[in-house]
């Protein structure tokens, strides 16, 4: 697990990613690797990983892929919700899933929901914002009352 967790500085954001794309989970780390307000990466491709971490540590961002190769991002949502954690939680999936599961994302305790196929910078505003680094540029994403 060592190789998972990447420290860079002693300040500043705890981040979890879990994705299991080796290309896309390269690029995501990439960027928080070269961002000074990050202190802590760990990702997991795995939903029994992902787990696993979130019940080692507090995490400030995590950033959920909803399909995984094992598992799925909806019970890593449901365990941050579950145990009030107060972390940030951004949802992201590839654009045919958005319709189907964003309000079922949104019930089960995501904060946001992107595309990230299209919104993967969106991504990285709300952790510059979560961080100071940025003004705020988007709102939690609400619950419709109609769902």
């Amino acid at each position: 697990m060592l190789d998972q967790a990447v420290t860079l500085s002693t300040r500043g954001l705890r981040v979890l990613l879990i994705e299991d794309s080796p290309v896309l989970r390269g690029m995501v780390l990439e960027y928080l690797k070269a961002s000074a307000f990050v202190a802590t990466v760990e990702w997991a491709d795995t939903e029994d990983l992902a787990l696993r971490l979130l019940a080692q540590g507090h995490y400030d961002v995590v950033i959920v892929d909803l399909q995984l190769r094992q598992g799925n991002g909806f019970k890593v949502l449901q365990t941050l919700r579950d145990q009030a954690s107060p972390s940030v939680r951004i949802v992201y999936t590839n654009h045919a899933q958005v319709p189907t599961y964003r309000q079922r994302c949104l019930e089960a305790g995501a904060n946001y929901f992107f595309d990230k196929s299209l919104e993967l910078d969106k991504v990285f505003e709300v952790i510059e914002e979560r961080a100071g680094v940025a003004r705020p540029r988007h709102q939690p994403a609400q619950h419709s009352p109609h769902a």
